[in-house]
């Protein structure tokens, strides 16, 4: 492991490779597969990355529920029911674009408050020893997990791993900012890597972070904002 800075380790590491993420889908799933919390978890949320399209369809087959974010996050989340979707379909339902066809969509606060999502899963391109990662520079994952525990979605016991292509993707002190989440595991192919440090504090929205048009672009996001009266 080498010290990285944010920007160093994504140009050290580089985007994973989508055909290579498909290749070894199978690997990471089958290890989050024998995770104990994993097997317990009756609701999952996965990000939509190519590394984690076989545990996305796992999850459904196990009989879960699976939570996925809307393209962009735009329309917030989805909810897939396993018994609402055909089998030869579920592969299908897990796609970005399909969400709407096969998923109940997740917008009001009521809707996310019902949820009680035990696991959560996202992809990044590298990641340190107590679970910090470092993706495309969006924030997506982030604030994913953010916005579901400020409208009440997450259990009081979730976890969270972070799913990164391989070992070589290990790299030692990134530098994390407040709305950085640290992950309870590292999850890759060749194992499960469990950190000492937990995520400190609740995943949290980091209002001032945020420019109001991305606000604006998400309507859940939006709609939270407005009820916090942060829009006057």
């Amino acid at each position: 492991m080498t010290t990285l800075g944010k920007n160093r380790a994504r140009t050290s590491c580089g985007r994973p490779d989508p055909a290579r993420s498909l290749a070894l889908a199978g690997q990471v799933a089958e290890h989050l597969r024998r995770l104990e919390k994993y097997r317990q978890a009756s609701q999952v949320f996965l990000d939509p990355s190519p590394l984690l399209k076989q545990a996305r369809i796992n999850v459904l087959v196990d009989g879960k529920i699976l939570i996925m974010p809307g393209p962009g996050l735009k329309d917030g989340f989805y909810r897939l029911d396993p018994y609402r979707i055909p089998i030869a379909k579920l592969a299908q339902a897990t796609v970005g674009r399909e969400l709407p066809a096969f998923g109940q969509k997740i917008t009001a606060r009521s809707e996310a408050t019902a949820l009680k999502v035990d696991l959560l899963i996202g992809e990044y391109w590298a990641v340190d020893e107590r679970g910090y990662g470092v993706g495309e520079g969006k924030g997506f994952f982030d604030l994913a997990v953010a916005l579901l525990a400020e409208l009440g979605g997450l259990a009081d016991d979730c976890q969270i791993l972070v799913a990164v292509q391989g070992r070589e993707r290990l790299v030692a002190g990134l530098p994390f900012d407040p709305w950085d989440i640290a992950g309870h595991g590292i999850l890759t192919p060749e194992e499960v890597i469990m950190v000492g440090q937990l995520s400190p504090g609740r995943p949290r929205i980091v209002w001032d972070e945020l420019v109001l048009d991305r606000i604006r672009r998400i309507t859940p996001l939006w709609k939270l904002y407005v009820e916090q009266g942060r829009d006057r």
